[in-house]
């Protein structure tokens, strides 16, 4: 399940149901949940700060908005490069023929 659509049903679950709660390595902890309307998250540099889902869910796809563009560019950039290594290739051709 992707992210937004998790903060999105989160909701939706009730107070008092249990819940896995992943410690990492594929080793969860069992817990109640008292709050679906409400998540901590990272915002960077080790810091978490206490959000409401509608936000979180926004923070979210600005993220994801972000990392498209920046995946944009890096493909433009690889474009240049490949362009720009063609060209010495056909250079260091020519040289070697001479």
């Amino acid at each position: 399940m992707k992210l937004k659509e998790a903060l999105t049903e989160i909701q939706k679950v009730k107070k008092g149901n249990s819940a896995l709660i992943p410690l990492g390595s594929s080793i969860f902890l069992e817990g109640d949940i008292n709050e679906t309307n409400k998540v901590i998250m990272g915002v960077g540099a080790g810091v978490c700060v206490r959000k409401d889902t509608k936000e979180a869910v926004e923070m979210v796809e600005k993220q994801i908005k972000e990392m498209n563009n920046i995946e944009e560019q890096l493909g433009k950039q690889m474009v240049v490069m490949m362009n720009y290594a063609k060209n010495l290739q056909k250079e260091l051709s020519e040289m070697v023929k001479e």
